[in-house]
């Protein structure tokens, strides 16, 4: 009976996966567990999990292993799982690009979080993923501060202690975590972002990777916004996220006025700081209307510390809020006015 949860979770797991990735090679997955509280490891058609992600919260609280580590414990199993895809579908070609494995890895978790918990356990995921990047450590360090997923392993020191977990994993996934949303679509959804993973799994099937090799296929798959530098390329994304440890900050300014016929004016702008002049992004706007309904209004272009052009849009109805980054869409602390 221990084993019913996870084993219903990892045919779960499996389902997302292969309709976002495409479809596993393996003619069946094994689980099982090993003994090592908090370890959990994924060979091709095997899964090992620790015996403590059998246990329930309550257990797990009476045994010492509960609060932010209960995370690790509810979500290992998805996360394993995803390996069959991230690590032995596709490797990587150097500790450089192991981003492409666990970081891979946290992002499939966040997609079985978004269907099997839905959407606030999905922004709740990458709520507690952007504080642990930002928390200091034991040494005082900020781990997104000591360098990007493209330096692997090699982080760790005993000068900046144990960052790898809130680099490699987590920036790793919010580096894909935002091609999804850069490439989301009100009315096709993820379609190009699901295309683009399945070209990758295709195309590197049974190969090494690298952070080079993933970008190229980004590139072919990119919409025309994302094109921010013009030149057709994804450098500028890649630079910043992958190689740097910028974290952006976003203000957003707006007001809703009242417009001929009964109609709604909203008017705004959004201003980036805390970056360098190079640093460029898109930042998506939402709305909430009644009934806790959410729209995505579109995304703005900044560059530098500066801000948007102003926007103005008409709407059939006045919404309840204007917001920025409903689902954590880009890594960064924001303010509204």
């Amino acid at each position: 009976q221990l084993m019913d949860k996870s084993r219903a979770e990892a045919q779960m797991a499996l389902n997302i996966y292969s309709d976002m990735f495409g479809p596993l090679p393996y003619g069946r997955v094994a689980m099982t567990q090993q003994p090592f509280a908090s370890f959990g490891q994924s060979w091709p058609m095997l899964v090992y999990m620790p015996l403590t992600a059998f246990f329930d919260t309550t257990y797990r609280q009476q045994l010492g292993l509960g609060g932010p580590a209960d995370k690790f414990f509810k979500y290992v199993g998805a996360h394993e799982v995803s390996h069959q895809w991230w690590g032995h579908v596709v490797g990587w070609k150097s500790y450089r690009d192991q981003w492409l494995s666990e970081g891979f890895a946290e992002f499939s978790t966040s997609l079985f979080v978004q269907v099997v918990y839905k959407n606030d356990k999905f922004v709740e995921f990458w709520k507690d993923a952007h504080r642990q990047m930002m928390e200091k450590n034991r040494q005082g360090k900020v781990p997104e501060e000591v360098g990007g997923p493209g330096l692997g392993y090699r982080l760790d020191t005993a000068r900046t202690g144990w960052v790898t977990p809130y680099v490699v994993y987590s920036k790793g996934a919010f580096v894909l975590h935002m091609l999804r949303m850069l490439m989301r679509d009100n009315k096709t959804g993820d379609a190009r972002f699901e295309e683009m993973m399945k070209d990758f799994t295709r195309t590197y099937f049974n190969r090494n990777a690298s952070s080079v090799d993933f970008q190229r296929i980004v590139e072919k798959h990119m919409t025309p916004m994302m094109d921010m530098a013009g030149d057709g390329k994804m450098d500028w994304f890649f630079r910043e996220w992958v190689d740097g440890t910028t974290i952006p900050e976003y203000r957003l300014t707006c007001r809703v006025e009242a417009a001929d016929g009964g109609k709604w004016r909203l008017v705004g702008s959004v201003a980036q700081s805390g970056v360098e002049d190079s640093f460029m992004m898109r930042v998506p706007v939402y709305m909430e209307f009644g009934g806790g309904k959410i729209v995505r209004l579109g995304s703005l272009g900044v560059a530098g510390n500066s801000s948007s052009p102003e926007f103005n849009v008409r709407l059939p109805e006045k919404p309840k809020r204007v917001f920025l980054c409903a689902y954590e869409d880009v890594l960064c602390p924001i303010k509204e006015y």
